[in-house]
């Protein structure tokens, strides 16, 4: 192997001088037609054993990470961490190959009058996705054999992401969000699924893409801190890992060296969790490894109380005492992982103390984030819910179950209930074309961070932010802005899903259970302690002390409470070539629209706060002012200040404390163009017509013995 290969691929990405272009090739090689630091092809040993090298991008040490968190305590805030999940690159992925084939391979060829076959573009159509726009999203009803793959990828289709759309990503995100955010969410699942029988997965390979995409990771964001997690398709065989210390843990040690912290290497060697002090000292953010949790992994026991060794119980045990530890010290929490904390998702037991612990440290965690699902949604965790034993499972067809169970979920919460018993999860879109790629821009309150660490340039009285002018580039291609007045989701027209679906949400919704648990419509009954088999189940144990208040972050608009999330999304995929690329756009924001411009003096107050029983009150704001969205992210639109409401703006929602999650829902239960609204940002425009339903059906609503709607929870899907 020549030595510049080796050059290029051991520079130090974690550094704060010396980084790599993001342009720059990391392997010695360029993939034609990429973006950011280039993904090679991975077809020979010599090629991943090259990018092995990339797993030791910095030999940290205590010194080391003493220095590191020095920095980070003493740099300004922006307010805004981002979210990303499910890139799954697919290194074999081929432009111009049918869809029906992965994306890797043209269809068999079909005999015609003449013996041969023409598939519908033509013989003759360019290889190199510079002619014509390849028609990759629209449907026609003619055979899915002949649907071929776009240049950055096929929308509402089963291909993974090419390369291309991965580095056009993340170059995006590197341009416009590496100096406007304080860190990173990123929750796996960053190589391909295992759906090809003609092209099986193989460890190297699966470890050879984690660490290309480590490094683009700490390139586009040098100096924050990034918060990793494994996916069920980070590992081989997908989804199954045996308690550490494995041979996975060992490659994922070494992959994520610039984001582990020195004192947390050990723990991960047993399990694949760590937390690391995003704003040392205030935010601790920690990572889970939910393959211990997820009941698709039949190599560990479930969280079975009388397995105590059980690495799902043993993350537990090392979970609580964590943020026991991080609340002694005043701090707040984020814990964030790949497989969200479903019934359909977790073994029983360790949904239930997920749950546990979720509610126990109301005051102590801001905020839950999962990826897996594909799907923008949210969903909550009651106290009620964790203390029914989970019933038998069932099997049954049922399409749209998602959106369907979310809809009796919010229908169903009880008139009257108490804050404490909730807390509120959040799972983020994907990358992966599985709708439009997408990612969230969350923001935090910062208005009273000590010392007033706030970044000046990130900051903005009323005079400066109506000066601040945005640049013409900026304000290209933003047709959508023409027809802001049209209250409808800013989605393309609707289109359907391929038929062949071994991954996509389509085939799920026919058939959530594919051998799986479904817990739809639920009916438990609370189990007898007084029965000597049941004193052993968690619900029959003492739960431990609770802390919540109704000032905690995650209950009032108080510093380090989350405010809102902006979700940017690639529309135009289906319709781009590699001269003219896909475009991220605003798809919508949670904010309230007086959020996003300043008040017009420094006296005016922020937004109403949500108090326990709904009831607004005010605080005053900070003499400066921190945008949501930086003013050339916005679209024209939201940039008028006269503007009193628009489509991108469609939930109003004050923050995203437990309170205004709350009333949210009861909106969405009320409302049939809300909910309408809600399905279309699910789906981002997908064809499904069973989903425009009455949010609130003359149906009977089954009563538990205290008088409550029995709760619904999301289904189980596998991706």
């Amino acid at each position: 192997m020549p030595s510049s290969e080796g050059a290029a691929v051991t520079r130090d990405a974690t550094q704060v001088a010396g980084i790599p272009s993001h342009n720059e090739d990391i392997s010695g090689q360029y993939w034609e037609g990429s973006h950011a630091a280039v993904i090679p092809k991975l077809e020979d040993e010599e090629n991943i054993h090259t990018l092995s090298v990339l797993s030791h991008l910095h030999p940290q040490d205590e010194e080391y990470e003493s220095r590191r968190t020095n920095i980070l305590a003493n740099r300004k805030l922006h307010g805004r961490f981002l979210h990303l999940t499910d890139l799954h690159p697919d290194e074999f992925y081929k432009f111009n190959s049918a869809v029906a084939q992965f994306c890797h391979r043209k269809a068999p060829k079909k005999k015609g009058k003449g013996g041969k076959g023409k598939s519908k573009h033509g013989a003759d159509e360019e290889e190199e996705g510079q002619g014509e726009v390849n028609d990759s999203r629209t449907n026609k009803g003619d055979d899915d054999d002949d649907e071929r793959a776009g240049w950055f990828g096929v929308p509402f289709s089963d291909c993974d992401s090419p390369v291309t759309l991965v580095n056009l990503t993340l170059d995006h995100l590197h341009e416009e969000w590496s100096t406007n955010i304080d860190f990173v969410i990123w929750t796996g699942d960053s190589a391909r699924h295992d759906n090809d029988n003609l092209l099986p997965r193989t460890p190297p390979a699966i470890y050879a893409m984690n660490r290309i995409i480590a490094s683009q990771m700490a390139s586009a964001f040098p100096n924050i801190p990034i918060l990793p997690s494994i996916g069920n398709n980070d590992i081989w065989p997908h989804n199954v890992m045996a308690p550490g210390p494995n041979s996975i843990l060992n490659e994922y040690i070494a992959i994520w060296r610039p984001f582990i912290p020195f004192s947390s290497y050990q723990v991960f060697q047993h399990g694949g969790y760590f937390s690391v002090e995003v704003i040392p000292g205030h935010i601790a953010a920690i990572s889970l490894n939910t393959m211990y949790w997820y009941d698709a992994n039949k190599a560990v026991g479930g969280c079975v109380p009388h397995m105590r060794d059980d690495p799902g119980n043993l993350q537990f045990d090392w979970l609580d005492v964590q943020i026991e530890r991080f609340r002694d010290r005043g701090m707040q929490v984020i814990l964030a992982g790949h497989v969200p904390p479903t019934p359909g998702n977790y073994f029983p037991d360790c949904h239930f103390r997920y749950g546990q612990i979720a509610i126990r440290y109301q005051d102590t965690i801001i905020g839950h984030f999962f990826g897996h699902m594909n799907v923008d949604h949210f969903f909550w965790l009651d106290v009620h819910d964790l203390n029914m034993e989970p019933t038998e499972p069932t099997y049954r067809v049922m399409k749209n179950q998602l959106d369907e169970d979310l809809r009796q979920d919010i229908t169903h919460l009880p008139k009257h209930l108490h804050h404490d018993d909730y807390v509120v999860v959040n799972v983020g879109p994907s990358v992966i074309p599985e709708y439009y790629p997408s990612y969230r821009i969350y923001q935090y309150n910062i208005t009273q961070y000590p010392g007033a660490k706030i970044s000046d340039e990130q900051s903005f009285t009323r005079e400066e932010w109506d000066a601040l002018e945005v640049s013409k580039a900026d304000d290209e291609d933003e047709d959508e802005d023409e027809d802001d007045d049209n209250e409808d989701t800013p989605h393309p027209p609707k289109r359907k899903r391929s038929a062949h679906s071994p991954h996509g949400m389509a085939d799920h919704r026919l058939d959530w259970t594919t051998g799986k648990r479904k817990h739809g419509h639920r009916h438990p009954e609370k189990p007898d302690c007084s029965l000597p088999e049941n004193e052993d189940k968690y619900a029959c144990r003492p739960w431990g002390p609770r802390h919540a208040s109704p000032d905690s972050p995650s209950r009032n608009n108080s510093l380090w409470s989350l405010l809102g999330y902006a979700q940017y999304y690639l529309s135009d995929l289906g319709e781009s070539t590699k001269k003219s690329p896909p475009k991220f756009k605003l798809e919508y924001l949670t904010f309230n629209i007086d959020a996003l411009r300043p008040p017009v003096n420094d006296t005016d107050s922020t937004p109403p706060d949500s108090g326990e029983d709904g009831v607004m009150g005010r605080k005053k704001r900070s003499a400066r002012w921190i945008p949501p969205v930086p003013k050339h992210l916005l679209p024209k639109s939201l940039r008028d200040v006269n503007r009193t409401k628009s489509k991108f703006t469609p939930y109003q929602l004050d923050d995203l404390t437990i309170p205004s999650w709350i009333v949210f829902a009861r909106k969405l239960g009320k409302s049939k163009k809300l909910w309408k609204q809600f399905i279309g940002f699910m789906y981002m425009g997908e064809d499904l017509e069973e989903s425009e339903v009455d949010p609130n059906p003359d149906e009977p609503v089954i009563m538990d013995p205290n008088g409550s709607p029995w709760q619904v929870i999301l289904p189980n899907t596998e991706f």
